[in-house]
């Protein structure tokens, strides 16, 4: 079944179908992006800080940029931050589970992470996503 994200139309070719068995399809002609679907993984992790030291969360999260950049399978951070009631959210997206694991797993990580954690309260636990919707 052909799927729709914003302008963009993406088409799952089911098994035992061809391209030419989906020829007649409208989506199909306004697509250039038909193919199977990859799976990607989501680590989230939510963060609990003080206000006042949003500032310094968000700097040490900007540190994480070249860090996951040279990991395996890496494909993205967003660090979201609600400034008034001091919780946030950390999402990284990955290729594989083990990818993300091991990106994690990393000194320069573990490090970051480190220091992250002066400016949070409670304890970290990160959990996986598969990513259903991505644009």
């Amino acid at each position: 079944m052909p799927k729709c994200a914003g302008a963009s139309f993406v088409l799952d070719v089911t098994e035992g179908k061809t391209l030419e068995d989906y020829s007649g399809d409208r989506l199909l002609r306004q697509s250039p992006k038909v193919g199977r679907r990859r799976t990607m993984y989501a680590r989230v992790t939510s963060i609990r800080f003080s206000p006042d030291t949003r500032a310094e969360v968000v700097g040490v999260a900007e540190g994480f940029t070249p860090i996951l950049r040279q990991q395996r399978g890496f494909n993205g951070l967003q660090v979201l931050t609600d400034p008034s009631s001091g919780e946030g959210i950390i999402v990284s997206l990955w290729e594989t589970v083990a990818d993300a694991e091991a990106g994690e797993a990393s000194s320069s990580y573990i490090g970051q992470m480190s220091m992250m954690s002066s400016f949070l309260y409670g304890q970290l636990v990160p959990k996986t996503y598969e990513v259903d919707v991505r644009v």
